[in-house]
């Protein structure tokens, strides 16, 4: 990117952990893919132009995305303001091989695990996101029946850009652009790639700044006893997180990735089942993801369990913000929640008494925890961390803490487009049909990683993460099979009951 930049702020509490992560090679991006269905373009050039136009006015729209970073290797790093952004080195086309199966999933896993392998380079020019534009063959749109185009958006972003609600914001401000540039673009005039940045950028403040932390002398005594007394002196046995694996070196860095989706009708039976328990999704997941691992892990004395949350409904006007404003509640589980399942090893079906044990547990604390923000939230303790680098460096020598985090960013609010009348709804040929979330495998954080998200009445996307070496690949294999296999299970069953309810007297 030509021309000079200029600091606007350094880096506040939470993007100082981005920034130090990435300085040191443990953690690269977070990444937000929209399954895009749109209308045909006459050539690639057309279509090429009419995506820049659009873009450069999201670009605009969002201060985050018209920055970079400069002394990420040092304390104290700073968002600098860029003078211009090339698009055509921060965004770029391919098409999916028609080897990659019918919707494609292999050609996004490896397109997703190539993402997540990247650093940001040059980042006091360049900006901290880039796009990747993946066409579907013409031939296959088993997604969507129609005769539409279809494309994955892949909107991967460093994590002090923004956090994951941050890429919905993204892919919701570029369907608007979308929609508004296919009645005006003219495709005799094409558009440039270079977007000129406004030359004051108003950022917005750091979460330390938005909101007052506050703290009881009950949670800084209870933080500072954890810290110092090791569980073993309180009778407590290891948390399990996979094989001790860390980093001889950055080079090493490898995220692996799976995924699997649950259709909108299925889904509508598993968020019935969960209605009717009084717990949430990601409740339900929690009690899945404990029950299924005490089982392929049998001697497990205690399992750990991150769950980032957003703090926006805290502060005004930031929905639509890219920025990072989240906050996290972790979860500690020891045998008791799991001795049923634990017994059951090999079996591979959940104790579902064990699981609703679970998600009503994770319910009360997280209800708990968001009550109470933003005193005792551990986002206000950030500040006496000092040296993020050397912090990372510590924990780098130290066994992992946490087994599993699930990020859940609920629901897109576009109506998914599932046939070619809704794509044509509104007259601009655009709509969303799915997403998918994912974070870089963690090298200090939690072993493996859960990341969610769905699309008002589409599909629900459940993806896994977790870093080269941590685990064998057969064994997440086995673990994701499992828990896709209890969710559609659990759907059918409460699908029999809402038949068997509604079946005429």
């Amino acid at each position: 990117m030509a021309g000079d930049s200029h600091i606007i702020r350094e880096v506040g509490n939470l993007e100082r952990l981005s920034t130090a992560r990435h300085s040191l090679g443990i953690y690269r991006c977070v990444i937000v893919t929209a399954r895009y269905c749109n209308g045909n373009f006459d050539s690639e050039a057309s279509f090429k132009s009419f995506f820049f136009s659009a873009l450069s006015r999201v670009v605009l729209r969002h201060p985050a995305l018209c920055c970079g970073f400069v002394d990420e290797d040092k304390r104290d790093a700073s968002f600098v303001g860029l003078r211009e952004i090339d698009l055509n080195r921060v965004v770029r086309f391919q098409t999916y091989d028609s080897g990659d199966g019918p919707s494609y999933e292999n050609g996004q896993r490896k397109l997703l695990e190539h993402e997540h392998l990247q650093l940001w380079e040059h980042l006091e020019t360049n900006p901290g996101w880039r796009v990747v534009v993946s066409h579907l063959p013409q031939a296959d749109h088993e997604t969507v029946k129609s005769q539409t185009s279809m494309m994955d958006v892949v909107f991967a972003f460093h994590h002090a850009v923004g956090d994951g609600l941050s890429g919905a914001v993204f892919h919701r401000s570029l369907l608007k652009e979308l929609r508004s540039t296919t009645s005006t673009f003219d495709p005799t005039k094409p558009c440039t790639p270079l977007v000129q940045l406004p030359e004051k950028i108003e950022l917005v403040e750091p979460v330390e700044k938005l909101l007052k932390f506050s703290f009881s002398l009950r949670f800084i005594c209870g933080f500072v006893f954890r810290a110092l007394i090791p569980s073993w002196l309180l009778g407590k046995g290891p948390i399990w997180a996979g094989a001790q694996y860390y980093l001889s070196s950055p080079e090493e860095f490898k995220t692996h990735v799976r995924h699997f989706s649950i259709p909108q009708e299925q889904l509508k039976c598993i968020l019935s089942a969960c209605k009717a328990k009084s717990v949430t999704l990601t409740g339900l997941l929690h009690g899945l993801h404990v029950t299924l691992l005490a089982q392929m892990v049998p001697d497990a004395d205690r399992l750990s369990g991150h769950t980032p949350y957003s703090l926006r409904r805290l502060i005004p006007k930031s929905e639509e913000e890219v920025a990072v404003q989240v906050s996290v509640l972790e979860i500690d589980f020891p045998s008791r929640f799991f001795r049923s399942s634990r017994n059951a090893a090999g079996s591979g079906e959940p104790d579902w008494e064990e699981v609703w044990k679970v998600a009503r547990y994770y319910g009360k604390l997280m209800q708990r925890e968001v009550d109470r923000a933003p005193k005792d939230n551990v986002v206000g303790l950030l500040g006496f961390i000092g040296d993020y680098h050397d912090h990372y460096r510590k924990l780098l020598q130290k066994k992992r803490k946490s087994t599993y985090e699930i990020s859940n960013i609920g629901v897109f609010g576009e109506r998914a487009c599932i046939s070619s009348a809704d794509v044509h709804e509104d007259g601009s040929g655009w709509g969303i049909h799915s997403m998918i979330f994912t974070g870089s495998g963690m090298v200090t954080g939690p072993a493996l990683g859960a990341t969610v998200v769905s699309v008002q009445g589409g599909p629900l996307s459940i993806a896994f993460t977790w870093q080269d070496g941590i685990f064998e690949e057969a064994f997440v294999d086995n673990f994701v099979d499992n828990l896709e296999t209890s969710l559609r299970e659990l759907s059918s069953k409460e699908e029999k009951v809402v038949s068997i309810l509604e079946t005429p007297k």
